[in-house]
């Protein structure tokens, strides 16, 4: 995070030859891989990590009215079931924080013939439905306006 704000810093005051801020983000991103030899393991995983911590506010509002992100709190849950070993650690964490649309969708997922307990789990064809059915289950669940969903959807 400071490596990227010191990155857009130094740019914007040196006129270093970057078109945009997703431009810095990506070499700050492939620094930081090679850094911490992550190279081979979830590339996919660490820079979604990485731009919702540095894109995305925890808190927002005025700071006597201070509240949790929402779209960062639904960015962090996806994230969280992305990197699980199994769906099933989740439900109980799920149903307490009433999350029920993701609940149901793993619970069902969980109870399939073939099923299926993480993310490593799916074919490469199957990838892209779990996610867009995750992401609109997760949008419902934290009640997220299209513009937040945006967010999610740019995250990964």
């Amino acid at each position: 995070m400071v490596a990227y704000r010191d990155l857009i810093k130094n740019w914007r005051l040196s006129g270093l030859a970057f078109k945009n801020e997703e431009e810095v983000f990506i070499r700050i991103f492939l620094e930081f891989l090679k850094n911490n030899q992550l190279i081979r393991g979830s590339p996919f995983y660490w820079s979604a990590r990485l731009w919702l911590t540095v894109n995305l506010p925890y808190h927002i509002g005025p700071p006597q009215e201070r509240k949790k992100n929402p779209v960062f709190q639904a960015g962090n849950l996806l994230l969280l079931i992305l990197k699980i070993d199994n769906f099933g650690k989740l439900l109980n964490y799920l149903r307490i924080h009433k999350y029920d649309a993701t609940k149901d969708f793993l619970s069902e997922l969980l109870q399939k013939p073939q099923s299926i307990h993480n993310f490593t789990q799916l074919s490469q064809e199957r990838i892209s439905g779990f996610l867009k059915n995750l992401l609109q289950d997760i949008s419902s669940d934290f009640k997220l306006p299209e513009e937040g969903k945006g967010k999610l959807i740019k995250m990964l």
